[in-house]
């Protein structure tokens, strides 16, 4: 019955190779969902630092803030800021990997199997790129965690 629809018998070479190439599309889409996860941290700190750029010394007077702790704060913002732009380039690097890993699979059927390296040693350099970006993630949360702690302890008084 699949012969009279055109679809690809499950044990031929093209399903091979369409299914081959599933996999960096569900790589390539994890990363995408990283990369938008970290614009979401990247821009919601961008925004915090833009207003904290923004307040005159009246206002940051008035809202408890001295210059030290806006100091330390926009410390704080720069080295997120910094970790953010590392993991998006990271998480952004992987997908252009993936893609290629897609294209690696394709022509190494093309030239009947005669690159089996290729592809693979391509994911595991993505896989790599993206557990760095993962990693600095980490540490952009660690962070913000430690700045969070700190505006609590100031604003409670310990």
């Amino acid at each position: 019955m699949s012969q009279s629809l055109n679809v690809p018998a499950p044990t031929s070479p093209t399903f091979a190779v369409a299914t081959a190439m599933f996999t960096p599309a569900l790589l390539i889409l994890a990363s995408a969902s990283l990369v938008a996860t970290t614009l979401n941290r990247l821009g919601r700190t961008v925004d915090r630092t833009r207003r904290l750029l923004k307040m005159t010394r009246e206002e940051m007077e008035k809202q408890g803030y001295s210059q030290e702790s806006v100091r330390a704060s926009l410390i704080h913002f720069d080295r997120r800021v910094m970790l953010g732009e590392r993991a998006m380039m990271s998480f952004c690097a992987a997908v252009g990997v993936f893609v290629i890993v897609s294209l690696a699979i394709a022509t190494d059927q093309l030239n009947h199997d005669s690159l089996p390296w290729l592809p693979i040693s391509l994911t595991v350099v993505g896989m790599i790129i993206m557990l760095f970006g993962v990693t600095t993630m980490l540490m952009e949360s660690r962070v913000a965690g430690d700045q969070l702690r700190t505006d609590i302890r100031k604003r409670l008084g310990n």
